[in-house]
């Protein structure tokens, strides 16, 4: 094809195929409803001898039962940033599972020495069971042992 025509079509593409306003909007997780709890989720770690900024968020995720996340099965996965500590969810009331996971960065056996699987790119994991409350805020923090 011409590459012409193939730029064209890309430049139309971006041009009228987005809106802007609705990409990336979750109505479910904005709505407010007066029976709604709140779940608050403070995604906090603190590991000691790896450098400074060598260990990142990597997920914080929602699941209705312990099966359905153990299995990797979660009704809501975030993007989760390392500028943000605290992630909030309206939820309806009941009980809910919650998986947060942190990487390690650094080079040679720096990672593996402090308990991370794999050492350089691996994984520590946590999790756990809340119940919500109609109408009521609870909080959990991570703990990364």
């Amino acid at each position: 094809m011409n590459i012409r025509l193939i730029l064209a079509i890309l430049l139309s593409f971006y041009l009228f195929g987005c809106d802007d306003k609705e990409f990336g909007e979750t109505k479910d997780s904005e709505m407010k409803l007066d029976s709604s709890g709140i779940l608050d989720i403070h995604f906090i770690y603190n590991i000691q001898g790896i450098p400074s900024g060598k260990i990142k968020r990597a997920d914080l995720s929602l699941a209705y039962t312990a099966d359905s996340m153990y299995r990797g099965e979660f009704f809501s996965a975030i993007n989760v940033s390392d500028a943000i500590s605290k992630y909030r969810f309206y939820l309806p009331p009941g009980t809910y599972y919650y998986h947060a996971t942190i990487i390690c960065l650094a080079g040679g056996d720096s990672c593996k020495y402090v308990q991370f699987d794999g050492g350089q790119f691996g994984l520590r994991m946590d999790g756990g069971k809340v119940e919500l409350l109609a109408n009521k805020t609870t909080e959990v923090t991570t703990q990364f042992h």
